[in-house]
């Protein structure tokens, strides 16, 4: 209808989401902002470095669907070469060890191949046992 949303559904424990990822990947926030009046959302936060950054929204509209917001952001004293720049990701196929919990990825076929189909297997191992975060296991 082109109005302003001014109510929202929970969605993983929480009525908005908020996530803010560099362009060279170095930087990742998973935020909640706090509801204001008349459907916006308050949020402030500093940047690590100047960049390009994505920001993207999560939330539910009532009586809507479910709906993932995607904007980009420039900050002040970015520069071209940093907006041109291809991040560096060397594979890191190890397992990986949190402060429980210990994430193995397998993939099938082992090497993914352009255009065919690559399925992903996340193993967890835990002496604790896994548990839900933010609704979600």
């Amino acid at each position: 209808t082109g109005k302003p949303v001014i109510q929202f559904d929970v969605i993983h424990e929480k009525i908005f989401h908020l996530f803010l990822v560099s362009q060279d990947l170095s930087y990742f926030a998973h935020e909640h902002p706090a509801p204001g009046e008349n459907g916006v959302f308050l949020f402030a936060t500093t940047l690590p470095k100047p960049g390009a950054y994505r920001v993207v929204a999560d939330c539910f509209p009532t009586g809507a669907t479910p709906q993932f917001l995607v904007k980009s952001l420039l900050t002040g004293g970015v520069t071209a070469a940093a907006l041109s720049a291809t991040p560096d990701l060397p594979p890191d196929l190890k397992p990986q060890q949190g402060a429980n919990l210990t994430v193995e990825l397998v993939m099938e076929p082992p090497q993914p191949i352009a255009g065919q189909e690559t399925l992903l297997f996340f193993r967890l191992s835990t002496a604790e046992g896994v548990e839900q975060y933010l609704g979600a296991w």
